[in-house]
């Protein structure tokens, strides 16, 4: 039964796409005349101010290298991009509520210290994304579309050399071409609720990092790594079916709940992104608190930006507790008895606790902390716990003020069964793995990005058997073409 269901989701997939690009298409046909704005209707004051402090708090839009955020309600700027505004169309679209990114990034990291080889290495990644916004372009307001797709290779230094638990690249997972995500979004009751059906990634969205652009390395970069090892949510860009409900119900605060497919092996089971599989079900959920959200196009992670917010307040934060949750089975490896359900708890908070100055360019200068920490079972979780935190430097000059400075620290622990299985294996005890990484993330124009990045681990793999320590200097590079 699964063959036909399959089919039948990727013909499903492609009618959604076909009927989506049918008003795209259509736009690029009228000769890209400029259209009416027809932003959706105004919420209530009330419903406008938590909408505004459920924007999300994202990096610039320029330093993202995880993309399914998207930014329905901004035009953009033609110096953000390598290729220019193409004589004016790619303005007119944004006018529309069409918009097209197209980026290359890529990790070149070497490892001179520590692992089982010493060797250079690079992971690349060009992403093609277009946004949609209907309340725009054919007046459906609250309705939105989002797709995204990757092309991606290289070679993984932290697993093929370093055998570390912490990849230092957090873009690596294995060479593809592939469609990512897809969605479409839909907004009631005066941005109150909002619902969200497609193919897009859990880690996208819960347990994801809220200043991950200012690192390389996969916990700080992305989301935490043992949601995927322990309860198999989905990541980028091997995204699975999924339904999602956003709620606003008191200023401040929102909740949300995400319902995917889970599948163990991603790439095999869904090679293109046409073809979903249906695997059984598993459950993200998050409750958090926003203060001072950003104007759009930054936004935090939680919603995306939202045109209401016209000022941001200087010190952003965000502070919000969710879980993963898998009903399926899962097998102990000290006693091999395998038991249904499985879940990690984490916590996460993001504040601004210093700014430069209060109006201007210095209203955005200054000192974030960040903090996160996640728990699992630790008899059928080999990473029950990781902890990230550090602190940011945003514009360390005047002159300077699109840049940031960020040191981090991150520690991931084997669970208790997972090390005393080691140990009647005969290979030792495991305990944790350390990690601190300094970075530095250069706006060198609008539309290139180069972030040297330093990383000391200590107790490779999380074993104090080898006694090893491993060091990575490299850079990232990101052009948005």
């Amino acid at each position: 039964m699964d063959l036909p269901i399959r089919k039948a989701s990727g013909i499903v997939v492609r009618a959604l796409i076909v009927a989506a690009l049918s008003s795209v298409t259509q736009a690029f046909a009228s000769g890209f005349a400029p259209a009416a704005s027809s932003l959706p209707d105004a919420p209530s004051p009330q419903a406008a101010i938590i909408a505004a402090h459920l924007s999300a708090q994202q990096p610039p839009a320029s330093a993202q290298s995880h993309g399914p955020a998207s930014r329905q309600h901004y035009t953009p700027s033609p110096r953000a991009y390598l290729a220019g505004d193409w004589g004016g169309a790619r303005t007119r679209l944004a006018q529309r509520g069409i918009l097209f990114d197209l980026y290359y990034v890529a990790d070149s990291l070497g490892n001179p210290a520590g692992g089982y080889d010493q060797v250079m290495s690079t992971w690349g990644r060009f992403r093609a994304t277009v946004d949609v916004d209907f309340g725009k372009l054919r007046n459906w307001n609250g309705l939105t579309f989002h797709a995204t797709a990757v092309n991606q290779y290289g070679v993984d230094l932290g697993t093929q050399y370093l055998h570390s638990i912490d990849n230092p690249s957090g873009l690596v997972s294995e060479h593809t071409t592939r469609l990512d995500s897809l969605w479409f979004d839909h907004s009631l009751l005066r941005h109150r609720l909002f619902l969200r059906i497609g193919q897009f990634a859990g880690m996208d969205f819960y347990g994801v990092q809220e200043y991950g652009a200012s690192y390389l390395s996969l916990p700080q970069d992305y989301a935490f790594g043992n949601l995927n090892l322990d309860t198999y949510e989905s990541f980028d860009p091997a995204a699975t079916p999924a339904f999602e409900l956003r709620a606003l119900p008191v200023r401040h605060w929102y909740v949300k709940a995400m319902v995917e497919s889970q599948d163990h092996h991603p790439y095999r089971d869904n090679p293109t992104g046409f073809t979903p599989k249906f695997a059984g079900p598993m459950l993200n959920s998050e409750v958090g608190y926003i203060h001072d959200a950003p104007a759009p196009p930054e936004s935090t992670k939680t919603l995306g930006p939202e045109p209401w917010v016209k000022k941001s307040g200087l010190y952003p934060a965000t502070y919000k507790f969710g879980s993963s949750y898998n009903p399926h089975n899962f097998t102990d490896p000290l006693t091999h008895i395998t038991t249904p359900g499985n879940y990690v708890l984490y916590l996460m908070a993001n504040q601004a606790i210093y700014r430069v100055g209060a109006n201007g360019v210095d209203a955005t200068r200054g000192l974030d902390l960040h903090f996160s920490y996640d728990w699992a079972a630790g008899d059928v979780n080999k990473v029950n716990t990781q902890l990230t935190t550090g602190a940011r430097f945003l514009g360390p000059t005047y002159k300077r003020s699109k840049d940031v400075l960020a040191l981090g620290y991150t520690r991931s622990t084997i669970g208790s069964h997972f090390s005393r299985a080691s140990i009647a294996s005969g290979r030792g005890p495991l305990t944790a793995e350390h990690v601190v990484e300094l970075s530095y993330l250069g706006q060198i124009t609008p539309w290139l990005i180069l972030q040297p990045d330093l990383q000391y681990y200590a107790r490779l793999g999380a074993s104090p058997q080898r006694g090893s320590s491993g060091l990575v200097i490299g850079f990232r590079t990101k052009v948005t073409f």
